[in-house]
């Protein structure tokens, strides 16, 4: 068997990618039978938030937690929820699209979305705030690791302030996970790992002011446990959730049967 952990929108059981923010010319492209024609292997592909939080729930930070949110937080800004120690999809497999939320009226542009929440706090949002906010200061494709230098390594004002206005808004998504979802915890992803409180400072002093108190009270949120590793560890684990839910399935049927 072959895993893939990929950006979505997705068909998760037929492999199709549906034009992914961050994929340009991915349009229908049927993922899982390319793959499997060319290796001649099964193949399972994953939304990378799902993937992600299955890694953590089996590997990581989430171990044993049975409500449990994790951000990508890299490229783009996606979400994978367990609740109630299962994985959650919603009615059109789509549930976790949080970067695609509108976060303010106006602000840089990202999934087609001016104000977006990926346009303030991914990695590709990061950029684009920074050129958005400080035109004169920052290039034409600056990206998030020039941003992070020029704040950390350098001390840039400007630099500093893109990464401060990326945490906050970051705090306003989790106080808003937090109050819908009430998980016991939300693991953040490369982002979080890289950036430390230079991201997490400002998100956590948000989320204290933002969320409800007794949601507050029962969530922890932490960086990704599997650090860097999780882009290794997340395909395995999305495979192997699938390959125990057919086992599951196929036991439920051969007991009717047996039964019968």
């Amino acid at each position: 068997h072959i895993g893939v952990s990929i950006g979505g929108p997705l068909d998760v059981d037929r492999g199709i990618i549906y034009s992914p923010p961050n994929l340009p010319g991915w349009d229908a492209v049927p993922l899982k039978e390319l793959l499997e024609a060319h290796f001649g292997l099964p193949v399972v592909v994953e939304h990378d938030g799902m993937a992600g939080a299955l890694a953590e729930h089996r590997f990581g930070a989430g171990r044993g937690v049975k409500h449990l949110v994790f951000l990508t937080l890299g490229t783009g800004l996606g979400a994978g929820l367990i609740l109630d120690g299962k994985p959650y999809r919603g009615a059109s497999g789509a549930a976790g699209s949080v970067g695609h939320v509108r976060m303010a009226a106006d602000g840089p542009v990202a999934w087609g979305k001016a104000g977006s929440w990926e346009a303030f706090s991914s990695g590709t949002g990061i950029g684009r705030l920074a050129r958005w906010r400080y035109p004169e200061q920052f290039p034409e494709g600056v990206t998030a690791k020039d941003v992070a230098a020029r704040a950390v390594e350098h001390g840039d004002p400007a630099a500093q302030a893109v990464l401060r206005e990326a945490g906050e808004y970051l705090g306003k998504g989790l106080a808003m996970l937090v109050d819908i979802l009430s998980p016991e915890m939300i693991v953040l992803g490369s982002l979080a790992v890289r950036l430390g409180d230079h991201l997490l400072g400002p998100a956590l002093q948000v989320l204290a002011r933002e969320a409800e108190p007794s949601a507050l009270a029962a969530v922890r949120v932490v960086p990704s446990e599997l650090g860097e590793r999780i882009g290794d560890l997340a395909p395995i684990a999305g495979l192997l959730a699938r390959l125990e839910r057919e086992c599951e399935t196929y036991a439920r049927s051969d007991s009717r049967l047996s039964v019968g």
